[in-house]
């Protein structure tokens, strides 16, 4: 569902003052020349949330994201994000661990 806004899902749908989203990412990816774990890839988000009409504060985000590939078939993802709103969404914090096998 976090295509946009953040991981934590704070925002689904559309506040009815609209929302702005300004944020800064920085990433990194290491190859480390073996068979297994071949790559590290960490990246980090910092979203601050405001309303379109009016500029209200909608709270801000951190996100952060490690993922390995061990194999060429065989694949590992961390996600973590802390959302901290002044109310409405509540704030909250998500984590979400992903394998990934090809064939």
């Amino acid at each position: 569902m976090h295509k946009f806004q953040g991981f934590a899902d704070a925002f689904l749908t559309t506040p009815a003052n609209g929302i702005e989203d300004v944020y800064l990412t920085a990433d990194m990816t290491y190859s480390t020349g073996h068979d297994i774990f071949q790559s590290f890839k960490v990246a980090a988000w910092y979203h601050d949330f405001s309303a379109e009409t009016g500029g209200s504060d909608l709270g801000d985000e951190i996100d952060l994201v490690v993922s390995t590939k061990v194999s060429d078939w065989l694949a590992f993802e961390i996600k973590y994000a802390d959302y901290r709103g002044p109310g409405t969404p509540a704030s909250r914090n998500n984590l979400w661990l992903t394998v990934a096998i090809g064939f």
